[in-house]
């Protein structure tokens, strides 16, 4: 690891951070000669991953400047665990740089936007947010101030990037001490996307731990101030090895950690474990032998969790099986001709198995589905590919026949109840469909999708004064969860309460900016609230992240005409109109900007 050292480098140059791939990236620091400053290298593991920035360059004297004396903090990581893990590498010398104007950011990430949830990190440790810049462009600086990088992955951690990681979480206690206070965490990778890694039976290990006293945690859904929290005070860790394991760095005293690994992702298991010894924290470390196809990468492959890790306990059900294999052909399909071949040759699936992943990549392919054998047709995992047909066809009742004669065996397992019901709401069979929610919810709850799900059944059965309070407690415990407070806030609206629905949709747009399809939906919500220069801001942000919305343009018009600007809104309609020309509602919006412009007035519009 490096040396320890601040290097003051005065009229520094930065050039911008460029996303070369996940282990390769090009952005670096030179002096006024133009000279690379070999201490803003990035280490990780035995590379330099900022190898590709030139070491020479020649400087202009045009460049925008930053005057005063800045910090330079490294690189900021979008991929959770390299943050946790890489993007304080620098903040050691927070402290020890006195005072400064401003901090400066390299970024890695493959779309030039940070991950704004991720700036509560740096809140915790004291830096104002609005002086944190990222390099985007070349620029100069009067005096920057270049800390040597003191955590490198796979190498080390010095004392003083260690202590950051406590120090964070027991400011964030303090803030929120009411989610403090469990020293078992199961933190689960179930319930994240599809496209992650997964194993299809984690539940049963889940009911395993809680058995023991852990508290299952899904930490995606949680603030980052509630996640800390819930760490700092945590003193035993479990779960599968990924990004969620590495927080245990903020614990206060952690003492052990049980870690499931794969043998296929060895490299992961040490760097826990060499994390767990940084914080003296004990593990057991459990590694499973995992499938591996080579056209599927190693970190993106779902498994099934081995049933003597499960002390026999949880037999691994017909439903996990199809779960998993729907994982599998998820990720063949689109692949090269004879990908899935290469998998079922590879993977070594049971027939039934075999059969199920034939059909979906095949049906994922528009391809004529192949035929199974006939003792394969009457097996369970073939019922659960025939009720996804129906219900991809639009005959959810047909669906319900197959899966009906499946239930009796499946009351005690959330995971089937949830799309049992998802299929009864197809079928409009509302009450029903609360019903069984209910049942998997008793069984999973601390599951947010499921809950959300179980409050929109009840918008739909029992009104929105029962939906409401349980949408907000859902906001409340798990503000994260976007789905739901994009949820309430739609509800609102309808309930004309179009100032709740604006703040919340405001305050979830200034924290995840790049959901582009938001804002044409926060304009409405502002438009209505009558904050119409808010949402003009708003409409002008939607147009400029999607240009091709006729409706952004609509909006605005709607805007400038109820700010008694009609000659304004009548150059948007145009616009409008022009992009999308068979919109009957953009001309009937003409037409009463048109009856507006024929009345005499004395102010036509003419701001931008």
């Amino acid at each position: 690891m490096p040396e320890k050292e601040l290097l003051a480098v005065p009229n520094a140059i930065l050039t911008p951070g460029r996303h070369l791939g996940p282990e390769e990236a090009e952005g670096g620091i030179y002096d006024a000669q133009g000279r690379y400053i070999e201490s803003a290298r990035h280490l990780r593991r035995r590379r330099n991953l900022t190898a590709p920035t030139p070491q020479q360059l020649n400087p202009s004297s045009t460049l925008p400047r930053l005057r005063g004396r800045y910090l330079y903090l490294g690189w900021f990581f979008n991929h959770y665990g390299h943050f946790i893990l890489e993007s304080f590498s620098r903040c050691w010398a927070l402290e020890e740089s006195g005072s400064v104007d401003g901090y400066l950011f390299h970024l890695h990430a493959p779309r030039p936007e940070a991950r704004r949830d991720y700036l509560g990190f740096f809140s915790l440790l004291g830096l104002p947010l609005h002086r944190l810049h990222f390099v985007m462009e070349p620029v100069s600086v009067d005096e920057l101030l270049v800390p040597s990088q003191q955590a490198v992955l796979a190498r080390g951690m010095s004392p003083e990037v260690l202590e950051l990681y406590p120090r964070m979480a027991h400011r964030a206690r303090t803030l929120m001490p009411a989610t403090s206070g469990h020293r078992k965490l199961y933190l689960s990778r179930r319930l994240l996307p599809d496209s992650m890694r997964k194993a299809a039976n984690e539940m049963a290990l889940e009911s395993r731990f809680r058995e023991k006293g852990y508290r299952v945690v899904h930490p995606q859904y949680l603030s980052i101030q509630q996640q800390l929290s819930l760490y700092y005070g945590a003193r035993q860790f479990a779960g599968l090895d990924g990004s969620g394991l590495h927080n245990v760095l903020f614990s206060e005293e952690p003492e052990s950690m049980w870690l499931l690994g794969a043998e296929n992702r060895l490299a992961d298991a040490i760097t826990q474990v060499q994390i767990n010894e940084w914080r003296q924290c004990h593990t057991t470390l459990i590694l499973q032998q995992v499938p591996q196809a080579d056209c599927i990468p190693s970190q993106l492959t779902p498994f099934v969790i081995d049933s003597q890790i499960l002390e026999g306990r949880v037999p691994l059900t017909p439903y996990d099986r199809f779960n998993w294999v729907s994982q599998l052909s998820a990720r063949v399909a689109g692949k090269a001709p004879g990908s899935a071949g290469r998998v079922l040759r590879q993977l070594k699936l049971r027939p039934d198995e075999a059969c199920l992943f034939e059909n979906l990549v095949a049906e994922a392919g528009h391809q004529e589905s192949p035929d199974c054998r006939e003792e394969h047709r009457e097996s369970e995992l073939i019922s659960f590919l025939l009720a996804e047909r129906y219900l991809s066809e639009g005959k959810p009742r047909k669906a319900l026949g197959i899966l009906e004669k499946l239930l009796p065996g499946y009351r005690n397992n959330p995971a089937f109840l949830h799309r049992y019901a998802e299929i009864l709401k197809a079928a409009e069979m509302h009450e029903e469909a609360l019903s069984f929610a209910t049942e998997a919810l008793a069984l999973d709850p601390g599951n947010p999708p499921l809950a959300l799900f179980h409050a929109e059944l009840s918008l739909l059965t029992r009104g929105a004064g029962t939906a409401l309070p349980l949408l907000e407690e859902l906001v409340t415990a798990y503000p994260a969860f976007l789905a739901a407070r994009i949820k309430l806030a739609e509800i609102l609206a309808k309930q004309e309460q179009f100032e709740a629905a604006a703040d919340i949709l405001g305050e979830l747009l200034a924290e995840s900016p790049e959901r582009k399809n938001l804002w044409p939906r926060l304009t409405w919500y502002l438009f209505r609230a009558g904050r119409l220069e808010e949402a003009r801001g708003a409409a002008r942000e939607a147009l400029q992240r999607a240009p091709d919305n006729p409706f952004s343009r609509m909006h605005l018009a709607r805007i400038h005409l109820q700010l008694g600007e009609p000659q304004l809104a009548m150059n948007w309609i145009d616009k409008a109109i022009e992009q999308a020309p068979g919109k009957p509602e953009l001309r009937k919006l003409r037409e009463q900007i048109s009856m507006k412009l024929s009345r005499p007035s004395g102010n036509d519009g003419t701001r931008a």
